[in-house]
């Protein structure tokens, strides 16, 4: 088990141990995504064509007074608001702050979700041959021995999360453990499920239940729930596909809802601020430790002497001291009896996997 109180921030570099994007990367792919067509045959559309139709979908909802139907044509106010994300992404350092500075502009917030949401979707699925979810290509159930997870962070966070736990300590050795994840995507939740149903022999149904009373807080939202989180719609990891219908068109629009600034949720910055109060240790994986994020992260109490841990991969010393004095900024301990004092942090030049690796003893409860 880890220690109690022990809280993961996991950020985009997290996740590409399964192909997903940094930041950087998706706003690229988003930005392609709303390139206009130049055939004249299917008028008024972006290149991918089956998008367009997803993205009136979620815009009819989100804009009623839009007059669609025609899915050979996007609506002007919606294409204008493709190209004015086209135009204003590549000054933004992100997606998520590009939300955030238009965040007055229904249609321009609208469009930037359903591409995330297209984009993550696409990305799960090929994910999902790894992660025992779905029908791999010639049509056959996935299953649990196929998992692949060597060389991944993960698997390292899954070996000690169950390290000499039996089945009835399982409850306790969740409880010690909380998420915060700036991605997206659901692979940490998948793979909760997946290690649960391989480590104890659990059915899909028990491994759900309990895996989602480990918290795991998204600030900006992700896809939707996975199947038995109690939702009417669950969007099932890598199930997702392109095929224009109604179950699928369901599916889109749940995770287009599920997508979120942190300004839309107040209460999400109440939990994460309590999540955050409450921790001993902070382990950063991935993470680019950007103003934005740490904002979100900042402890409402400075009475508790935390430890930090985090990657800094391929970040240069200055950098990586300059981070170091934000953190340090953050989480000293502010005792008006004897000062101020400092906490651990530790910085390491290393991916996710080489970092869960070496920190094993110090997580260790």
């Amino acid at each position: 088990m880890f220690k109690p109180n022990t809280v993961f921030i996991v950020g985009a570099g997290a996740s590409v141990d399964f192909g997903f994007p940094v930041g950087r990367a998706l706003k690229t792919e988003i930005s392609n995504l709303f390139h206009r067509s130049k055939n004249s045959s299917i008028g008024r559309s972006l290149i991918d064509v089956e998008f367009s139709k997803f993205l009136e979908e979620y815009c009819a909802i989100v804009a009623p007074h839009l007059k669609i139907r025609n899915l050979f044509s996007l609506n002007s106010e919606i294409l204008e608001a493709c190209q004015r994300i086209r135009s204003g992404l590549p000054f933004a350092p992100s997606i998520d702050n590009f939300i955030k500075n238009r965040n007055d502009d229904l249609l321009i917030v609208a469009c930037a979700k359903a591409a995330i949401a297209w984009k993550i979707f696409s990305y799960e699925r090929v994910a999902a041959a790894r992660l025992a979810a779905g029908i791999d290509p010639h049509g056959r159930r996935i299953d649990i021995a196929d998992v692949k997870l060597d060389g991944t962070w993960h698997q390292i966070f899954c070996e000690q999360l169950f390290t000499a736990t039996t089945k009835v300590e399982i409850q306790e050795a969740l409880s010690r453990v909380k998420i915060i994840s700036f991605n997206y995507d659901r692979c940490i939740e998948q793979i909760l499920r997946i290690a649960l149903m391989g480590t104890f022999s659990l059915s899909e149904h028990e491994a759900s239940i309990l895996a989602n009373q480990v918290e795991v807080l998204h600030p900006y939202g992700d896809l939707g729930p996975l199947a038995y989180d109690n939702s009417s719609t669950p969007v099932s990891y890598g199930a997702f596909n392109e095929r224009y219908d109604q179950g699928t068109v369901e599916q889109f629009l749940v995770a287009c809802r599920s997508i979120k600034s942190f300004y839309e949720e107040p209460n999400l910055k109440e939990r994460i601020t309590a999540t955050i109060d409450a921790s001993d240790t902070l382990v950063f994986l991935g993470f680019g430790y950007h103003s934005q994020n740490l904002n979100l992260l900042t402890p409402s109490i400075r009475d508790k002497r935390r430890k930090l841990i985090g990657t800094a991969m391929n970040m240069e010393p200055m950098t990586v001291g300059t981070i170091r004095q934000n953190l340090s900024n953050m989480f000293d301990v502010i005792n008006p009896n004897v000062g101020r004092q400092e906490i651990e942090i530790h910085l390491k030049t290393a991916n996710c996997y080489s970092l869960m690796d070496e920190i094993q003893p110090v997580l260790q409860g």
